[in-house]
């Protein structure tokens, strides 16, 4: 008969499976989130977890981006699609540092091993600026057309910035890595 010690791997890397199939699920609500990274993160499965919750979130945003109707009017629809990812970002950044934070946001504040801490935080700012440069992309595609008036630009311009600093407003010093 087996002892207990040399079960218990195959059932942690089941357990580990699990949670992060849970994690993968676009339903997910932040509660449900904070808990399961919580509990990876108890069974050393952090990095796993922080890629998992990032792919989860990215879907999340383009799920949503999908359903934003394109009617002919730009303006509507850039304005539709900046509260998507920007909001979309905050609510991220703001679950990031809920699940993350007494793991490894904290200890890289205090931690004397910058490479250590900058691998850590990599992670979600990478994750950030994939998701700005989608944005950026669907912008141009939408955007710069040939047809399109300057005045519209301007306005779609206006639009996307005003998104952004609202963003930064709520995130405020929350937000500082």
């Amino acid at each position: 008969m087996p002892t207990l010690a040399a079960k218990l791997p195959p059932l942690k890397e089941q357990l580990v499976s699990s949670l992060l199939h849970s994690l993968s699920l676009p339903s997910n609500r932040r509660t449900a989130a904070v808990t399961l990274i919580s509990l990876l993160n108890r069974l050393k499965a952090g990095a796993a977890a922080r890629k998992t919750f990032l792919e989860m979130r990215a879907q999340v945003i383009q799920n949503l981006v999908r359903k934003i109707p394109f009617e002919g009017y730009i303006e509507t629809y850039i304005g539709e699609l900046a509260i998507v990812f920007f909001i979309g970002i905050k609510h991220t950044a703001d679950w990031y540092l809920a699940s993350f934070k007494e793991n490894e946001v904290a200890s890289c504040k205090l931690d004397s091993h910058l490479p250590l801490c900058e691998s850590k935080q990599l992670a979600f700012i990478s994750w950030t600026k994939g998701q700005i440069e989608e944005y950026c992309r669907i912008f141009r595609r939408q955007v710069y057309t040939k047809d399109v008036d300057p005045k519209v630009v301007q306005d779609v311009m206006q639009i996307t910035f005003s998104s952004a600093r609202k963003v930064l407003f709520f995130l405020g010093p929350r937000f500082s890595y």
